[in-house]
This record gives C-alpha cells, structure tokens and sequence, in this order.
C-alpha cells in the first residue's frame, strides 16, 4: 500500500513538473509572440517606392525615396514562384522547416570555417538576415550579438508567418547602388518587371546581396557566375559563361518622366496629411489625355514663343467624381524656363475666368436671369473711386446678365460686387475651395470681380465643375477609388449652376464680347470661360462637358508679360482640343450630354432691352429664364416701360442711370446737340482714380461726359495743352496716367475745368 502510494506521490510530481514546464514554456511563447521587437514596426511601416498605375493599369511613375533610394514592394503572391525558391536555394534551404535558426547550418558553418581557418559561412538563415536588415549591426558584432540576433529571429518566427518573413526579406534586400529589394533590382538593372527576370538574371541577383561591390552585374556580370552556379547545380539549370555574361550584363532604357509634376503633387498631399504613400496607387489618369495637352501646350508654346509665352499647365477632372484625369505642370520638365514649377499648383491672377462665380451669387442674392445690368461709364467707392474700364473700352449700355456674363463684360460684374459687398463675395469664393485666397482679405477690393487676386488652376477647376455638377463642390481625389459622397457640399442651388450653365453655352450672348469665336462652337453641348489678367501674364480656359472639366493656363511663372495679340483664344483652342478628345474620336457621345434646365424656372418672352414683359412697342424679344413657382410669375412680370410710341414712332425712355450714356449715343435725337449752360457732369471735381492692374495701362481711359453750350463746337485741353474737338457727342476719352491733371473745355467764350487724380 505504502509502495504504491510513493509510486503515485513520483508520478504526481513528475506530471505537476511537466506541466509546470509546459506552462512555463507556453507562457513564455505567448511573450515572446506578443512582446514588441524593436524597430519591427517602424520597418514594417516604413515608406516604399509608390508605383504609379493609370486609369488603364499601365505603369507610368516609380517615385523614388530620399537621396534617390529605390525600394519598391511587392506582397508575397505577386513574387513569382521561381524567385523564391532560387533566393530560397541561395540563403536557405531549410528556410521552411527551422524556427529562425538552423542547428544544422550552424555545425555546417563551423565545419567550414574551421577547415579554411577564416569565415566562410555565416550559418544565417534568411529570418536572422532579415533580424539584421531590421536592426542593421554595429561595425563590431560580437558573440552576444549572435545569440541575441538568434533569439529575435525565433521570436519573429513567433510573430509572422513564414510567407511574410520571406515577403519582408525578398523586398528590402540591398543590392547597392540605392537598390532595396528584388523588385527595384529588377527594374533598376534590367529595365524589366519580376515576371519578365529570366533564371539567369535571377540567379545573379539572388548572389548580389552578399557583396554587392563584388556580384552586382552593374560591376561586372562575370564576377558572380561561379557563385551562381553552385546554386544552379540544384536546379538543373547550365549556361556557360559566355551566356551568362551576354544575359546578365545590366539592360537600361531612357526612362520618359510621366506626369511628374502630378506625381509630386501627390508627394505633397500625403505629407501635408502626416500620411505615407501607399506602395501602389492605381490613379483615375488617362494617359491619353494627358499625352495629348501635353503636346498641345508644348506646340502652342513653340507656335507663339514670339509672344512671350513660356509656360503652360493643364488639369482636367471627371465631374462625377472628382477625379483627376489629366494634370501637366508644365509640358516640359527639363526647361529651363521654370520647367520644373508646378503651374496647376501655383498661383496666378484668373481675370474674367472667375466671373461665374460673381453671378452665382448674384443669382443667389435676388438678382433675376432677366435682369438688366449697366454697361456704361461709371465709378465706384467713396473717397478712393474705382473706375473698371471694359476690355475694349467701349460701352454697350443696358445689357441682359446672361449677355454681360457671356459677353464677359467689366463694368456690370463690377457693379454686381458693389452692390453685394466684397466680403460677401470673399467669403464665397472661400466656400468654393479658394484656399489661395486666405489672409488676403485686407488687400482686396472690387477688383475681385474682376480676378485681380491669385489662385491656383487646379482650385479654378474644381471651383468650375460645380455648374456642371448643379452646385456640387467635389473633394479632388487621386483614383476613383476614393470617391465618396461625405467628401461633396452643395455651395449654390442646383437651378442656379443650371442657370449659369445655360448663359454661358449661348453662342449668341457670346457675340457682343467675343464675336462669332469657332473656338466655343463644339458639336456637342459644351461652357466655356476665358480669363486675360496682369497686363497678359496669365491667360486662362476653364471648359466643361456633363462628364469632364479642363482648365488651362498660359503665361510665364517669371512674371515677364504676353504680348496682347495673344489673347486668352490660345488656352482655349488647348481646352477645345481636350474636350474634344473625351467627347468624339469614337469615344461615347454620353460624355457631353445636354445641360439640365433648371427646374423652378421657365423660358418666356421678354423685351431684348429691358427684360420686361414685351408690349406691341417692344421692337426685338428674346427667351429667358422666369420664375416658375406658381405658374403665374411670367403672368405678373411688369411689362415695358422702356418703350413708347410718340406720333408713330417708336422711341426709348431710359432710367434715369442710362441717361448720361444714352445722351452721349445721340440716341432718339435729332442730330443736334442739347444747348443750355455749359457743364463738365462727369467726373466730379477732386476725384480719385486708380489704375486696374488686370487690364494695361495703356488701354485704360475714362470718359469726361459734358453738355451744354451755345456753339456746335467745343474744344477740349488735357494739363494745358489742346486734346480734342467736339462737335455734337461731347464725350472724351482720357488716357489713365498716374498724377493730378486738369481738362478743361471751352465752348465759344464759357470754359469749365475739373480736376483729377490717378493713382
């Protein structure tokens, strides 16, 4: 009994022991699987190479790292299958059956070393080697860093599976030169993709990491044959040397810089968001395109070098999306003429191209599509008057607000920004995405509605889309992969884009401003908007389809002037081109179906000049936009006071702010001129006027508006000295100079003198 009892007492203590041990051990690889490894995370997490796909899946840009490091990453199942087993046939047989170290290697290295009295093995297995690429050695290992290197490899065993220890070694190789891994080694010496290696080149690459100044075929592809071979041998695979030498000799091809002005603004977005790049970005890109505004820029910049024109940028993006499908910075990035800037990014004055924008919110403030706007000398301001001058200073009087925006007209958008405010329209442009605009406010004035201020293209486009998307801000995303709604705002009303949309596809209010330009006559519904600003060292295109919008920029980024006969056409043509390309060419025709109409609004008639509803009077009508709420706004519109009949003729009474300009016209006189005393109505005495940067100065004038005077003759004098007669219009068209003048006019023997100043 006793016996037995002893014999059960041992058995209890050996099975508390063994599990004791067990536990222990158990605990111990649950620590060993969950204890942090230094630097293992930093590693794993650590920037690669980003290949760059476009919209097709075709390779266009591999961007390199700092100091021009190449190290792309591939994960395991796109390592075609020979490349692992010969790197795994060159490093480590056993890589598959060990725990991150091999017994068996490490008598094997003894043995060797101990016979050829030096180190000719390390007895490392491709884990240990991967412990060390991890936590690269001090200069001076010694035995304790050995063990240690051991143990963390078994512990990284613990932690990964073999497929990604191997993933992991296979891409951060060294292969010198600023090559990591297998897949920059592929493509850095060979020109060639991990599919396209043949066993030869493999084998050469798979012996480099040892000593690249020795093995690398970039030194010389003989030194790594013999090498090579003892690891053919089991892989029954022979070449003499004489092949070897012809088939691993280094492959390189003239690499063309695909889109690098793009690429970098990638670079720049993800490091502005404190985000790495991830090692792949299939891109919405379409090469095509983009190949295409290139050459278009590159062309027009050859075309007209004779105007000055050295730089160019193009973006284009999907409506739908937000999508980036074309972006040149610059079409050649090796010239010397600031090729390497960024124009899509950088800033630059956008003229009329902004304009749009002003009569959105118009739009948005009570202003109606029937609206009249005042197209006639006029100044603006208090104390500090603001004079807009229009583009060929002419003034064309009362003018419907589709025909002022088509027409892109100055003195109307001026006086939609007066009437709003600047902060009002400030701030709006803000909410479309304007960020270039930021603490610029103390600086602006009404020049803004004119584009006196300086934004960016890219921001100009995406700004652009929301009249085809009805009012819809889209975030700007690389790849259509990122889209998504929660990244959109609505900004204006959806009838409102629509609104805009349909003014400025119509040709016909387009005529008074550009006359019959073949340039906006696309088959195909299409809105253009043209912008010349900074006496002509920008000139800009924004263009819109249903489905895409382009903008393009030409000038130079050095500030030097185009030459005016220039003019903003060119940008345009490039835009018209693009536009061209995505919409006809056998591409599908739904890229440009028709803008939408606006859906609390209908066309009626009303009077061309007034806008009011036509009466028998009313000589000329047109179609425009009513308010359609209730069905009865067209029926309650007032109807036209502007024109009357007076014994069978038809005349026009103008309001009271058309008077000045109408007189000037001679409009419904008899040809004689006004008689009464003399008198100079416009400017007002001791005015101040200042100088528009975004039209030259040459062209800027203002016109002195008198009446009276008992003879048909007036003369006019300018500082002193004689400038003009007059004889039934008594308007004169001044030239702007800065300084504080005097004009005088002098009819028979009265004379009358105001003064002014230009700043």
């Amino acid at each position: 009994m006793n016996k037995n009892i002893s014999k059960w007492e041992k058995f209890r203590k050996i099975l508390k022991l063994s599990f004791s041990l067990i536990l222990i051990f158990t605990v111990l690889i649950l620590l060993l699987k969950f204890l942090p490894i230094k630097n293992l995370n930093s590693f794993m997490n650590r920037q690669n190479s980003t290949r760059f796909y476009d919209s097709k899946g075709n390779l266009i840009y591999v961007l390199s790292l700092e100091e021009g490091l190449r190290r792309e990453y591939y994960p395991i199942e796109e390592i075609p299958e020979q490349i692992q087993k010969i790197f795994i046939e060159a490093e480590d047989k056993d890589f598959f059956r060990h725990h991150g170290f091999s017994v068996k290697a490490f008598l094997r290295a003894i043995k060797q070393n101990s016979s050829q009295k030096k180190t000719v093995s390390g007895a490392s297995t491709i884990t240990m080697q991967l412990v060390r690429l991890i936590s690269p050695r001090s200069k001076n290992p010694t035995v304790f860093t050995k063990i240690a290197e051991t143990f963390i490899a078994f512990q990284l065993e613990l932690k990964l599976s073999k497929e990604k220890i191997l993933e992991l070694y296979l891409n951060n190789l060294p292969f010198g030169n600023q090559i990591e891994g297998i897949a920059s080694a592929a493509r850095e010496i060979y020109s060639k993709s991990l599919e396209e290696l043949s066993t030869a080149q493999i084998l050469a690459l798979s012996v480099t990491p040892r000593r690249p100044s020795l093995y690398s075929p970039l030194v010389n592809p003989e030194n790594s044959y013999e090498s090579a071979m003892k690891i053919a041998r089991n892989l029954d695979f022979k070449i003499s040397k004489a092949a070897w030498i012809s088939e691993t000799k280094p492959f390189f091809t003239k690499k063309k810089l695909n889109a690098p002005h793009y690429i970098s603004f990638i670079k720049e977005t993800y490091a502005k968001n404190k985000k790495n790049l991830p090692d792949k970005m299939n891109l919405s890109l379409n090469s095509e395109l983009n190949n295409l505004l290139e050459e278009l820029l590159s062309e027009k910049l050859e075309l007209f070098s004779d105007s000055r024109i050295k730089n160019a940028g193009a973006v284009a993006i999907e409506n739908e999306t937000g999508a980036i499908i074309a972006y040149i910075g610059n079409p050649d990035f090796s010239s010397k003429n600031a090729g390497e800037v960024d124009s899509v990014k950088a800033k630059h004055q956008s003229g009329s191209s902004t304009k749009p924008f002003l009569y959105a919110l118009a739009l948005e403030n009570g202003y109606k599509p029937n609206q009249i706007l005042p197209d006639i000398p006029k100044d603006f301001g208090g104390k500090n008057v603001y004079v807009p001058l229009n583009f060929n200073n002419r003034y064309n009087g009362p003018e419907p607000l589709r025909v002022c925006l088509a027409s892109s007209l100055n003195i109307p958008a001026v006086d939609i920004l007066y009437t709003l405010g600047v902060d009002k329209y400030f701030n709006f442009l803000l909410s479309l995405g304007f960020d270039s605009l930021n603490g610029t406010r103390s600086s602006t004035g009404l020049s803004l509605a004119l584009g006196s201020n300086e934004i960016s293209l890219l921001e100009l486009a995406r700004a652009f889309s929301i009249f085809a998307n009805d009012g819809i801000l889209k975030e700007i995303i690389f790849s259509k992969d990122d889209y998504s709604e929660k990244k959109q705002k609505q900004v204006i009303k959806k009838d409102t884009a629509r609104i805009i949309c349909d003014f400025l596809q119509d040709r016909n209010a387009q005529t008074l401003g550009f006359g019959n330009a073949k340039v906006f006559s696309t088959n195909y519904p299409a809105i253009f908007k043209t912008g010349t600003a900074n006496q002509f060292q920008d000139i800009l295109s924004l263009s819109s389809t249903s489905a895409f919008t382009v903008a393009v920029w030409m000038g130079n980024l050095n500030g030097e002037t185009v030459i005016r006969k220039t003019g903003s056409s060119i940008p345009a043509l490039v835009s018209r081109c693009a536009l061209d390309f995505l919409t006809e060419n056998g591409r599908k025709i739904e890229y440009a179906k028709p803008f939408k109409m606006p859906e609390s609004y209908k066309k009626e008639e009303v009077c061309f000049l007034s806008g009011m509803k036509p009466t028998q009077f009313c000589p000329e009508t047109r179609l425009e936009f009513i308010e359609n709420f209730s069905g009865d706004s067209y029926k309650n519109l007032p109807s036209c006071t502007w024109h009357y009949s007076e014994n069978g003729t038809v005349k026009i009474r103008y309001p009271s702010e058309y008077q000045h300009w109408a007189s000037g016209k001679n409009i419904n006189k008899d040809g004689k001129k006004s008689s009464g005393k003399l008198e100079i109505m416009y400017p007002t005495n001791n005015a101040i006027f200042f100088l528009d940067d975004s039209i030259p100065e040459s062209v800027q004038k203002i016109t002195i508006l008198c009446s009276g005077g008992k003879e048909e003759r007036t003369d006019s004098f300018l500082d002193g000295f004689f400038y003009q007669s007059a004889f039934e219009n008594q308007a004169f068209s001044v030239p702007l100079t800065k300084g504080m003048h005097t004009f005088t006019i002098q009819n028979g023997k009265e004379n009358r003198t105001v003064t002014f100043t230009v700043k």
